[in-house]
């Protein structure tokens, strides 16, 4: 399997590279980047294992590649992801893949109509604290559920100052809404409170509530201009509540310059273990999965050798897509509103 990549700035950089290198019988082919300042970081950071440097996605394909991730703004997203599915090349792109549902769906369309694998990069569904979520609910570990709390605060309030990633209802938002998708089913409707600060061009955070199709309610809080965070997530059920704190260890791994291959990649350390809240005033200490977001490149790759489902198709991506739109539109009428798609 022949992967290559376009972008090396942070995501592709910090996120995509690490993961495609450390795959076992893989051929990294190709890095398109024209900067001479990520080249030499590209070298840098792989050494002898550093894929050619390419000018264009022209030249990556013609040297034969089997898949590419495209890790650039959202706002060129588009013609590269159609050059490749044009070639017959599978695409993984970065969330969100693109700044509308109506672009969503005719980007979804054009793959189909030519018959090429497009998937995009929800790789956080395989975050630590994601994986320990999705195995209390299978275990019935709370009880019946009865709600379920996923928050990300930070003080970055540079975040909405720039449009990197779609602002950060598009950028953040498509990784909290896409995780409770994928452990509590579909959602049927939204309401929303979008928060923006005097100054700021972008939003700096939101409540978004999602009403799931089983009838449960779940709640995702994010901003960027919060300096005291709530937990990570709180799952609360007819047994009990159980808290995680803290985001996913892989983060910190990658920008320590760790590869997966590490045997410390996505271990996370005792004392972030979850807690669970018992209805009897007890507690009792709940281990958090190893986070592995390899598992996203491994099950692409064998989706693509043996036609199986990929790991994330690309009709959760426009649902989740169709959630974050539901959401502004919440926001602008001040009532519940139902998704697209």
């Amino acid at each position: 399997m022949r992967i290559g990549l376009v972008g090396y700035g942070f995501g592709g950089r910090r996120f995509h590279a690490p993961l495609i290198a450390a795959l076992v019988g893989v051929s990294f082919t190709g890095v398109v980047t024209r900067s001479r300042a990520r080249r030499s970081e590209l070298a840098d950071d792989l050494g002898a294992a550093a894929p050619p440097a390419l000018d264009s996605v022209t030249e990556l394909i013609a040297g034969g590649v089997d898949l590419v991730s495209v890790s650039i703004p959202p706002e060129a997203r588009g013609p590269v992801v159609r050059e490749l599915l044009d070639a017959g090349v599978a695409v993984v792109s970065d969330k969100p893949f693109a700044s509308t549902l109506d672009e969503g769906i005719a980007l979804a369309e054009y793959a189909a109509a030519r018959d090429v694998p497009l998937t995009v990069f929800h790789n956080r569904r395989w975050d630590s604290e994601a994986l320990t979520l999705a195995r209390a609910v299978e275990d019935g570990l709370v009880g019946e559920v009865r709600g379920c709390d996923s928050n990300l605060e930070r003080w970055e309030p540079w975040a909405a100052e720039r449009s990197s990633g779609g602002g950060h209802l598009l950028d953040v938002g498509s990784h909290l809404v896409d995780q409770l998708r994928e452990v509590f089913g579909p959602v049927s409707r939204v309401l929303a409170v979008i928060d923006r600060a005097s100054g700021l061009p972008l939003e700096t955070g939101y409540l978004l509530v999602l009403e799931h199709r089983s009838g449960l309610r779940t709640r995702v809080t994010a901003s960027c201009t919060q300096a005291a965070e709530y937990p990570r997530f709180r799952l609360t059920g007819s047994e009990g509540t159980l808290v995680l704190d803290g985001l996913d260890v892989q983060t910190e791994h990658t920008l320590a310059g760790l590869s997966p291959r590490d045997s410390a990649w996505g271990v996370e350390p005792p004392d972030r273990a979850g807690v669970l809240h018992r209805t009897d005033g007890t507690r009792a200490a709940v281990s958090r999965e190893r986070g592995d977001w390899s598992a996203f490149y491994r099950g692409t790759i064998d989706a693509l050798r043996d036609g199986s489902t990929l790991p994330v198709p690309i009709a959760g991506a426009i649902s989740t897509l169709a959630v974050l739109e539901a959401a502004v539109e919440s926001d602008r009428t001040g009532e519940w509103v139902a998704p697209r798609a």
